[in-house]
């Protein structure tokens, strides 16, 4: 199994299949930037990236809770961090 791939359950119990591409550390908080791992298309400006705050991990477990964003400024923030790490400008 790739170790990249995470399952996230939503609030109404579906399961959804996610790549994660990074973890980014911004203001003492870590975030995911995941993507669906089931879209094989090439990541680009209108591809569903998803970016998620970890609020919680047991690493002993292999578990993680993570929240979702509502401040759009803080989504393009670390969007803007993630693309900049992994060399995505444009």
């Amino acid at each position: 199994m790739d170790s990249n791939l995470i399952v996230l359950t939503d609030q109404d119990g579906n399961s959804v299949r996610f790549e994660l591409l990074d973890i980014v550390e911004y203001k003492e908080d870590e975030y995911a930037v995941l993507y669906p791992a089931d879209d094989i298309k090439i990541l680009g400006n209108d591809e569903p990236v998803h970016i998620l705050r970890i609020i919680s991990e047991n690493l002993d477990v292999n578990e993680a809770e993570f929240e979702g964003l509502d401040d759009d400024e803080l989504i393009d923030t670390i969007y803007q961090i993630f693309r900049e790490r992994n060399d995505l400008d444009d």
